[in-house]
């Protein structure tokens, strides 16, 4: 289980970042600063509810 949810991880990472820049395309107005800052931002935030969820079954 904790394997698949890893590799899950890796994949939606990979989707998200490789999305970056077609949605700095499609959004002229918006500075590519602001949208790799709310990608990274999106990023690390994202494993927290994951690491809670997780964490005892990691940890028990």
């Amino acid at each position: 289980m904790n394997n698949t949810l890893g590799i899950l991880a890796v994949i939606l990472a990979s989707i998200l970042w490789g999305t970056t820049g077609t949605v700095a395309s499609f959004a002229p107005s918006l500075s590519p600063l602001l949208i790799g800052s709310l990608a990274m931002g999106v990023g690390g935030i994202l494993p927290i509810p994951v690491m809670l969820l997780t964490r005892t079954a990691l940890f028990d």
